[in-house]
């Protein structure tokens, strides 16, 4: 399914539960409520938080996959974190001896998200929310990054539907010299989703990936990394190098680490996450 049929649906079942809200008085789009055991400040017209509302999670198949690869103890990054949709799950499934570090550099997904880490106190000890864009340190930053995708009308991208949201005074640095800084000894789990910035993240941690060797859900989208200068090729020869093999969010189904294959297992304008492996250095 490609992201703007993603898009048409979410404004239907919108619709359906505004329409469906107002008959019972509800005047207001902004709602807190507890979905999964954890509580959530939610903007329905937003397509992130309607997801949660109606489903109790946002992307179905990697919540599945955070539950199969963390575990209480462990650490993780979660770069691209929005409004912690998948960031405050995380960090209840590391548990307090574990760590989750969520990285998002715009002002308004960010506020969103650490109102949300407060309503969960519990999650203190383990979810550590980051106003920072990691990069390569050679691009030029941007000044608004896509992070909210509202599902009324207002000027769109046109493919993913996002909205573009100031990343204000947020810090830049590279994922190697951050976890330096957070003195880091171990990364377990790392899930990468920053509408075509990935290559740019991974090239600026090329050095924890070698060393580390963490397990990765990953976006690939090829035009997205096109319209921020890089390739599918750039990325999937990168992946190769350190020797991570790809795979389907469940671990079940290798991926051809072919750029040729791999586009033909993707939706049109469209992308999917991938399960990325660390095999043995060679």
């Amino acid at each position: 399914m490609n992201t703007q049929l993603k898009l048409r649906i979410a404004r239907v079942l919108y619709q359906t539960v505004k329409t469906a809200r107002a008959c019972v008085g509800a005047k207001s789009e902004q709602v807190e409520c507890v979905r999964s055991g954890l509580r959530w400040n939610l903007d329905l017209s937003e397509g992130i938080d309607l997801s949660i509302y109606l489903f109790g999670q946002f992307e179905r198949s990697t919540t599945s996959a955070l539950r199969t690869h963390l575990f209480p103890g462990a650490v993780a990054l979660d770069i691209g974190a929005n409004v912690g949709a998948h960031a405050l799950p995380m960090a209840k499934l590391v548990g307090p001896s574990g760590k989750v570090y969520a990285f998002e550099p715009t002002d308004w997904a960010f506020g969103k998200m650490t109102k949300n880490a407060s309503l969960n106190p519990d999650l203190q000890s383990s979810l550590f929310p980051m106003k920072m864009i990691l990069s390569d340190l050679k691009s030029d930053m941007p000044k608004h990054i896509y992070s909210s995708w509202k599902l009324e009308s207002g000027e769109t991208h046109p493919i993913h539907g996002g909205h573009l949201n100031s990343v204000g005074n947020s810090e830049v640095a590279s994922l190697d010299s951050i976890v330096k800084t957070l003195g880091l000894k171990k990364i377990d789990l790392i899930k990468l989703d920053v509408d075509g910035f990935e290559f740019k993240v991974l090239s600026g941690g090329a050095q924890m990936l070698s060393e580390m060797r963490p397990k990765m859900i990953l976006e690939v989208t090829p035009y997205s990394l096109e319209e921020q200068g890089d390739s599918l090729e750039a990325l999937i020869a990168f992946m190769a190098k350190l020797n991570y093999r790809f795979y389907t969010e469940n671990g079940k189904q290798e991926i051809p680490l072919n750029a040729e294959a791999l586009r033909k297992k993707l939706p049109p304008l469209g992308g999917f996450n991938v399960l990325a492996l660390p095999m043995e250095r060679p």
